[in-house]
C-alpha cells in the first residue's frame, strides 16, 4: 500500500469506498483564543495495487502525530490498522478520514501533521493556527 496524500478540510466523509470533502487543503485555522480545538478533519488517501493475478488479503499499519517544528513530543496521535481485499491487478483507492474537530492547538503558531503508512516514508502537511485578521474600521 502506498499513500498518496494527506490533507485537512474543514469536512471529510467515506461511505461504500467513496470519500467526500467540503472545504480541503486547510492550512490556516483562525481562532479567537489559544488554546483552541482544530475543528476540521484529517483525510488520507493510500493506493494498492494487485501485482497477482490472484485475490488476498493485506494489512497495512498507520501512524499520525501532530506537533510543532523542533518539538519532540506529539501534540496528539493515532494509530491503527487497514485491512484491505485485492485481486487480479485491480487499483484500488483506501480513502481515510480521522476526526481531528476536538484535538487541541496549544498557542499560535505553525505545526505539522505528519503520517505513515507501515514502514514508509513520512507524508507531512504543515498548518498554521492564528488569531482571525482584524478588519480596518
Amino acid at each position: 500500500m502506498k499513500l498518496n496524500t494527506v490533507f485537512l478540510a474543514d469536512h471529510g466523509s467515506v461511505r461504500e469506498g467513496t470519500l467526500g470533502v467540503l472545504g480541503g487543503f486547510v492550512n490556516q485555522l483562525h481562532r479567537g483564543e489559544f488554546p483552541a480545538s482544530m475543528g476540521v478533519d484529517l483525510v488520507a488517501i493510500a493506493t494498492t495495487v494487485s501485482e497477482e493475478i490472484g485475490e488476498g488479503e493485506a494489512t497495512d499499519a498507520f501512524h499520525f502525530w501532530c506537533g510543532e517544528p523542533g518539538v519532540d513530543e506529539p501534540l496528539f496521535e493515532g494509530r491503527g490498522e487497514i485491512v484491505s481485499t485485492f485481486g487480479h491487478g485491480r487499483q484500488t483507492h483506501f480513502p481515510m478520514v480521522f476526526d481531528l474537530r476536538n484535538a487541541m492547538i496549544p498557542n499560535p503558531g505553525q505545526f505539522i501533521i505528519n503520517f505513515r503508512l507501515n514502514d514508509g516514508e513520512v507524508h507531512s502537511f504543515p498548518f498554521w493556527a492564528e488569531t482571525p485578521p482584524t478588519q480596518a474600521g
